[in-house]
């Protein structure tokens, strides 16, 4: 019978010991790795949202940037971290493209990923150079078919979001079209800018003060719906192309494997951060929209995405270079 009541007691105290734990956390630093490089609208946002959370939770929040290899190397050392809640992530939507271009991944993003809460989202624009003389998507397609080589598109990179968004319009309406692939969206507006390259698509925050300054023309958004940004640009479903949706996504990750109540806390945290004013204004002025989804409805957002983004590379047959 003592046997037993030690044992029960050792228990007891493990219980104890664990719910203290969990009640303490966060008792060190957490540090919070990002899939691009500072300055960009991933790191941007991570940090408003880093910041938040260190003022909420009294400890510090250190951004560590992983970027290369399209997000892999960051998802890699967030998927292989430990699942305590001291090491989480910012993740895009080449999370949800990755396992489609990439079969040697070392991790399987659905099980060694934890989604904790969309940040923003922000559709894909498609944007063309004024002095190609077009207003409409009917007139992209004329101008290619009216030379014998057609268009020249850019994109940020081969099997980046916006080469496989030119790649499915191509495919669509076959538009006649020549890839020219660039190093970020940059360099590839500076040349869309400057006449040597026809159009492209882009994610819309780095579209829209070329849109507004009338420097590019915008034909159409990948969205369901008009963007309250260019409440005047159809969609591609309004501009004549079925179903034609391509959106870019920022949300904050986990190491698979997090308890759940850890889980439910960051969630609950996050979408408190993001209704902040500051916060909203932030995001808004980024060009993108505040996210409202827990872990559990993100966690169907990307599986979402990921048969998208699934179907666009078998039907326009996409490969990268492992």
């Amino acid at each position: 019978m003592a046997v037993f009541g030690k044992l029960g007691l050792l228990l007891l105290a493990a219980v104890l010991s664990f719910g203290a734990q969990a009640q303490a956390f966060p008792s060190k630093p957490i540090r919070f790795i990002v899939d691009y490089p500072a300055g960009g609208i991933s790191d941007i946002l991570a940090r408003q949202v880093g910041q938040k959370l260190s003022e909420s939770w009294n400890v510090p929040v250190v951004v560590d940037n992983r970027p290369g290899a399209n997000g892999i190397i960051a998802y890699t050392a967030i998927a292989k971290a430990a699942p305590d809640g001291y090491t989480i992530g910012f993740a895009s939507t080449p999370l949800a493209l990755n396992p489609s271009l990439h079969k040697d991944l070392t991790f399987d993003t659905r099980k060694d990923i934890a989604p904790l809460a969309l940040v923003a989202q922000t559709p894909n624009v498609l944007i063309a150079n004024p002095m190609l003389g077009v207003k409409s998507l009917k007139d992209l397609s004329a101008a290619a078919n009216s030379r014998p080589k057609g268009l020249d598109y850019a994109s940020v990179g081969i099997g980046s979001s916006p080469h496989l968004s030119a790649e499915m319009l191509k495919q669509a309406i076959a538009l006649k079209a020549t890839h020219v692939p660039y190093n970020g969206s940059g360099p590839a507006l500076v040349d869309l800018l400057s006449g040597r390259i026809d159009f492209m698509f882009v994610n819309l925050p780095s579209a829209l003060p070329h849109i507004r300054s009338g420097k590019v023309v915008a034909l159409g958004v990948a969205d369901d719906r008009r963007s309250s940004l260019l409440p005047d640009t159809p969609t591609m479903i309004e501009a004549g192309v079925p179903d034609f949706i391509s959106i870019g996504w920022y949300g904050v990750v986990g190491p698979g494997g997090m308890p759940q109540e850890l889980v439910r806390r960051y969630s609950a945290e996050i979408n408190r951060i993001l209704k902040l004013p500051d916060v909203r204004a932030k995001i808004e002025s980024l060009g993108a929209e505040p996210g409202a989804l827990d872990a559990s409805q993100f966690a169907d957002f990307i599986d979402k995405d990921t048969q998208r983004w699934a179907k666009a590379v078998r039907d326009t047959h996409v490969t990268v270079s492992n």
